[in-house]
């Protein structure tokens, strides 16, 4: 495995970027992880297409953020972009809904569990990342509830938040997204 770390500038230097690196998805799954302190919603998940377009077989990631870390500094309006190539793990991406879409009530840790275990062999995980928003206040029992049924499975991850700076709404509770959609109210899994 392998990781490249670097500061979004601009589409320009992203493409000049990822040109160099020459990421052969042959060689290995490619998962790279987008974290946000600039992008608005739909921002973002645009950024994320364009990141496609450039590797197609790369699974995105993506999460807002107040600041990133990068360089051993804490950098508010930025965004950093981190790109892995596997060198025998398989990469599964998917982005779980954390709230019942007809009675839009927040679902239990443990059914949130269960769902991604629908989605994602979690016998044969060995380490997940796992991210949600503010929004989601069932976050430690999810995480009790996989330890507890999967317990080979390392978990890492967080909770996307959003700069007030940027969203109008003051409630806002940021946003996870891939290069398909963005939400407020899933949970996106690596």
């Amino acid at each position: 495995m392998f990781t490249w770390n670097f500061q979004y500038v601009s589409k320009a230097r992203l493409t000049e970027t990822l040109n160099q690196l020459m990421i052969n998805s042959e060689k290995g799954d490619v998962l790279i992880r987008i974290h946000t302190a600039i992008h608005l919603k739909e921002e973002a998940v645009d950024l994320a297409k364009y990141i496609k377009k450039i590797v197609p077989n790369a699974h995105i990631f993506g999460t807002s953020t107040t600041a990133v870390f990068f360089h051993g500094k804490l950098l508010p309006n930025q965004c950093v972009i981190s790109v892995t190539l596997m060198d025998k793990a398989k990469v599964d991406t998917v982005m779980i809904p954390a709230f019942d879409k007809k009675t839009k009530d927040m679902i239990s840790g443990s059914e949130l569990c269960d769902r991604t275990a629908d989605y994602i062999n979690l016998e044969a995980v060995k380490l997940m990342l796992a991210f949600t928003t503010v929004k989601y206040r069932e976050v430690s029992a999810f995480v009790d509830e996989v330890n507890e049924k999967y317990p080979k499975v390392q978990m890492i991850g967080g909770i996307a938040v959003s700069s007030d700076a940027f969203e109008k709404n003051k409630h806002h509770t940021g946003f996870v997204f891939d290069e398909k959609t963005w939400s407020d109210e899933a949970m996106l899994i690596a």
